[in-house]
């Protein structure tokens, strides 16, 4: 079920099926609610034509057949006769409503009073509520809305009934104004001290509404049922039609695509194509793509044999370089350093200084050339570590007292500090001396004054070795520049340093060969540190350069 659902087709039905739920359930609640609107307007509408009729037959018995009745019957009943069944319009209506099939059966009707001389028409709190607020507010209307009495809802409608007329009194302001009769039947002590104007009655009507609410609900559920067999209907067709004509198409492509990059289909035979249009045109796209790759590939092919070629003739020209410039230099060197010892007969001071221009020379020719082999070694990928064990602290010493007459013919100072504790290194101590070499000929050489320091220490499982020197010093911006290739940065010397500019990116790939960083903070004017930090153990998965921990600050 979870496979399925993480398919495509399970994704589209599922988004789908959310969608659908989502519209079907707005449109039940809508039509629940829309019914019950309607049961409350019908309602509304059954009570307003209650409380008007029996407000009419009210109003006609009050104002019209009552005043005629008495004139007729004042000269022959005594003053103290009353009969209900004409003198009295709440009886009346009463009797009435109860001749008259009214379709509302299960309606509340009342013509409720405070203090109402029938105990039936005894206004309850919420009616009672209304007729005095009627007596303060005359301008007050009718009311409506839903009570909840009981566990039932009632739509509720009340609207302004008798008023007290000066005829009205003789009724309503004592018991010994009022017929003899009518205090006989309904007593001395209701419905009396009446005030001409006062809001006497309020006609009440409560129409229940929970039948009809259910009724609403018993559609929405019904219609609920509808929409969910209609979904499944849907759901079912929607599927088999997706999975049709859109699914199988991109399962097609897809498999191709998959046997394209196994390497069981050639990209020249592309990709499967059906469907609709938009998976045609998907597939036509992809078919073209594969093309342009396949030509691409052959293109490539073509461009790594070339560079194969290249790599083939450059190590060629190196092995070459080699021979043909490395022996000459040798044997120049040597020659002239036969020469300078005098072995063929005295030399004037003139031939001595010219020999030693062409020894010195031809020295730093062989160091140029040795170089150039070094780094072009480096990125072929040729160089290999050779781990030996070794101490570091001797060989910087050995490395310093290599370096020291270049030192003091400038008049710099070259220390060592001494290791508080000798400790053993395996890893390739050739690499470590040239990277001494390297850092420490480059403090030489742009030091004018001053000490050159070296500090070789242990570093946890790190050798650690800082060259400081009070030289010239390198503008932050430019630290990075010093270690790439045929780069030498240009100060205030006089004269531009020699050299090719490749000892400190040798340095940094030896340094990452072996597992480690180089680092440098300067200081213009005040001077140069650069530390070396390398793996006191050659690991034997070396790490990646760019991802090598750097050397923590001097």
């Amino acid at each position: 079920m979870r496979t399925w659902m993480q398919g495509l087709t399970g994704r589209i039905v599922l988004l789908v099926l959310v969608l659908y739920v989502v519209m079907a359930a707005g449109l039940v609640f809508f039509v629940r609610g829309q019914l019950r609107e309607q049961a409350l307007g019908d309602a509304r509408a059954r009570a307003d034509l209650l409380i008007t009729r029996n407000l009419a037959i009210h109003n006609y018995f009050s104002q019209e057949l009552k005043p005629e009745l008495f004139d007729l019957t004042d000269p022959v009943l005594d003053d103290g006769s009353f009969k209900p069944s004409w003198m009295s319009s709440t009886y009346a209506v009463r009797r009435i409503t109860s001749y008259a099939d009214t379709g509302s059966e299960g309606y509340y009707y009342k013509e409720c009073a405070i203090d109402a001389r029938s105990p039936e028409n005894e206004a309850d709190e919420f009616e009672a509520e209304y007729l005095l607020a009627l007596n303060a507010d005359p301008a007050l209307g009718e009311r409506s809305g839903i009570r909840t009495i009981g566990d039932e809802q009632f739509f509720y409608l009340m609207k302004r009934g008798e008023a007290m007329e000066e005829s009205c009194l003789r009724c309503h302001s004592t018991p010994d104004a009022a017929p003899a009769e009518l205090v006989a039947f309904y007593g001395p002590e209701r419905s009396f001290g009446r005030e001409i104007g006062e809001v006497v009655s309020a006609s009440s009507v409560r129409i229940p509404l929970t039948a009809a609410y259910a009724e609403a609900d018993t559609i929405a559920s019904r219609m609920s049922t509808v929409l969910l067999v209609l979904l499944v209907f849907l759901i079912a067709v929607f599927y088999a039609l997706t999975h049709l004509v859109i699914i199988r198409p991109l399962k097609a492509v897809g498999t191709s695509a998959r046997e394209i990059q196994n390497g069981t289909r050639a990209l020249s035979q592309g990709v499967q194509v059906g469907g609709v249009t938009e998976i045609r045109e998907l597939g036509s796209s992809i078919n073209a793509l594969a093309l342009d790759l396949d030509q691409r590939i052959t293109q490539l092919e073509a461009a790594r044999a070339e560079v194969l070629a290249a790599n083939a003739a450059r190590e060629r020209f190196l092995a070459n370089l080699s021979h043909e410039l490395r022996t000459p230099l040798n044997s120049i060197i040597g020659f002239a350093g036969t020469m300078k010892m005098e072995l063929a007969g005295p030399l004037t001071g003139a031939q001595q200084s010219q020999l030693e221009m062409i020894f010195n020379s031809g020295k730093h020719l062989l160091g140029l050339v040795e170089e150039l082999l070094e780094y072009s070694a480096l990125e072929a990928g040729a160089d290999r570590v050779t781990a030996t064990r070794f101490m570091p602290c001797k060989t910087a010493k050995d490395v310093v007292r290599l370096l020291r007459p270049l030192a003091e013919n400038k008049g710099i100072e070259l220390v060592v500090v001494e290791c508080p504790h000798e400790f053993e290194a395996n890893t390739d101590r050739f690499k470590i001396e040239q990277i001494l070499i390297n850092l420490l000929g480059n403090a030489i050489k742009f030091t004018e004054r001053g000490t050159v320091t070296v500090s070789p220490c242990r570093d946890g499982e790190y050798l650690r070795i800082e060259v400081t020197d009070t030289g010239v010093g390198i503008p932050s911006a430019h630290i990075d520049e010093v270690f790439e290739k045929f780069t030498q940065l240009e100060g205030d010397h006089t004269v531009k340093p020699a050299g090719t500019g490749l000892g400190l990116a040798i340095s940094r790939e030896y340094a990452r060969l072996l597992g480690g960083e180089i680092a440098a903070v300067s200081t213009p004017g005040v001077g140069s540190t650069f530390t070396l930090r390398v793996p006191l153990k050659y690991p034997e998965e070396p790490l990646d350069p760019q991802n090598a921990e750097p050397p923590a600050g001097p």
